[in-house]
């Protein structure tokens, strides 16, 4: 009963911080480890430069900051005027043409505070990216090595203790149905078989989250 309330808590929890509240989420499939995850630091790293969302979403800073720099230095140049008209007389009868033209000259203000406050961007975001860059593959290389040892423990407990434990449930049968054991024995080999696998959905949960981690930092699609 506590497990089932917790998994309501949660789902709760989870629906009021999507904005969708009355809403029950449930986990759909299972624990068990994904092939697809990939571990290769250097596949990872190609993939996560074109699809991390941080990484993405300075990139586009960057174009922004960059088209900021060439309007202001399209700004800076001199637009010419023309102007042409008719204009009437009234103390001669008769009408009169008239051509105008005019440019502004740039003396005192050439446009150089907008530009280097362009320029100024421009080197913000491209140290945003180095630091994000840097950031991200640092992010790859744990993840990974996590997701490698998470998989390995898993493999080892699996092989040495969970497929040991129908065997370990009938031994503990037979010897009670025998005599050679009494009922407190059978209790605690059984709370044993139960506590080895609790301990098995522990690892799988720790694996399952550290490939989803992988996931998350290499911007990969979710599996």
């Amino acid at each position: 009963m506590n497990a089932e309330a917790d998994v309501d808590d949660a789902a709760g929890q989870l629906a009021t911080l999507l904005g969708f509240p009355g809403w029950s989420p449930r986990a759909t499939g299972t624990l068990d480890p994904s092939a697809d995850v990939p571990t290769d630091v250097e596949a990872l790293w190609a993939t996560a430069q074109q699809r991390r969302p941080s990484l993405v979403a300075i990139r586009q800073q960057q174009a922004a900051a960059r088209g900021g720099l060439f309007l202001a230095q399209r700004e800076r140049l001199p637009v010419p005027a023309f102007s042409a008209g008719t204009q009437m007389t009234q103390s001669v009868t008769g009408t009169s043409t008239f051509l105008g033209f005019s440019m502004p000259l740039p003396f005192f203000d050439r446009g150089q505070g907008a530009i280097a406050k362009a320029d100024a961007q421009i080197r913000a975001q491209d140290l945003a990216l180095e630091a994000e860059l840097a950031e991200a593959h640092a992010d790859i290389e744990r993840a990974t090595t996590v997701l490698a040892k998470r998989r390995a423990a898993l493999s080892e407990l699996e092989t040495r203790v969970v497929e040991r434990v129908p065997t370990l449930r009938r031994m503990s049968e037979d010897a009670y149905r025998e005599g050679g054991a009494d009922i407190l024995e059978l209790l605690d080999a059984m709370r044993s078989v139960k506590d080895i696998q609790i301990a098995h959905v522990q690892q799988l949960e720790s694996a399952k989250l550290a490939e989803e981690a992988v996931v998350s930092v290499a911007g990969l699609d979710a599996q």
